[in-house]
């Protein structure tokens, strides 16, 4: 995607990046051996399910190729008070295995919600559903706008979940707009 301003600001300007620009933007990295050196991939809003699934094959030859390289996403899908801003063909890609990839992921409160199919009402269960998200690959979780996390409504909850340990933060709540 590439948007002039996140969708909570109004109607942005821009749009889903071309499937064929997208795919072949990814392939010229491996054909030019630019993944072998990569130590990272951060991965954030996706506007196609085709993204979503090319993505997910492309992910998997990288890792063949660079098993040292690190994978975040961010799930974007929606947020509490907007819904679910993406196709719901993307949030089911989300949930398949696709996610598995990750070595760190970066949902908030809502979107962990979409993962796990329940509201999130406690701190507790924020832990409990970012903890089924680790596996031998992903090994954190950082949930932010955390469920049961905040003290008060001037704050925004941070939840960081790992194989070892559970952390929580809080931060000030400012206005978007």
């Amino acid at each position: 995607m590439l948007f002039g301003c996140p969708p909570y600001y109004g109607a942005p300007s821009g749009g889903v990046i071309p499937a064929e620009w997208f795919s072949g933007f990814l392939e010229d990295l491996l054909t030019r051996g630019v993944m072998k050196r990569t130590r990272a991939v951060i991965i954030g809003y996706l506007g196609d399910v085709g993204q979503c699934h090319f993505l997910h094959t492309w992910l998997q030859r990288v890792r063949a190729i660079n098993p040292q390289i690190k994978i975040y996403i961010d799930p974007v899908m929606g947020d509490y008070g907007e819904g679910v801003y993406v196709d719901e063909r993307i949030v089911s890609c989300y949930r398949s295995p696709f996610l598995q990839l990750a070595n760190g992921l970066t949902p908030n409160g809502f979107e962990l919600e979409q993962l796990c199919g329940h509201p999130l009402t406690s701190r507790e269960q924020t832990q409990h559903a970012a903890q089924a998200l680790l596996n031998d690959t992903t090994e954190w979780v950082l949930v932010t706008s955390a469920p049961g996390v905040a003290e008060n409504d001037d704050q925004i909850g941070l939840l960081l979940v790992s194989h070892d340990e559970v952390q929580s933060y809080t931060i000030p709540r400012f206005s978007r707009r």
